[in-house]
């Protein structure tokens, strides 16, 4: 419910909700199989919501998602979200870090 309330909330350009829900889904669930989307969400918070929009911290999270991954963690290395969030940190990069 949390996931799906935190979605909800930021297609409806609500930052502050959808972060508490995200938050609250990580910090309380981390052990279940919506893990790797509560991940990507809030890296999509932190990419595309106005009041939260942080580029560089969308990119953190990026990166901590595909570290775990590489870790083999549970539902993070076998993730449907794994291309996806490939995908969304080469957009970041290429965008926004090309120079580095």
């Amino acid at each position: 419910a949390l996931l799906i309330a935190g979605r909800m909330h930021l297609q409806n350009r609500k930052g502050s909700l959808a972060l508490d829900s995200i938050t609250r889904l990580i910090k309380q669930y981390k052990n279940r199989e919506t893990i790797d989307e509560a991940y990507h969400t809030l890296g999509k918070i932190f990419e595309i919501n106005n009041t939260y929009r942080n580029i560089e911290t969308a990119r953190k999270i990026y990166k901590i998602f595909l570290a775990k991954a590489k870790k083999g963690e549970k539902y993070f290395k076998d993730s449907p979200l794994l291309t996806k969030v490939l995908k969304d940190l080469n957009k970041i990069e290429k965008k926004y870090f090309k120079y580095e």
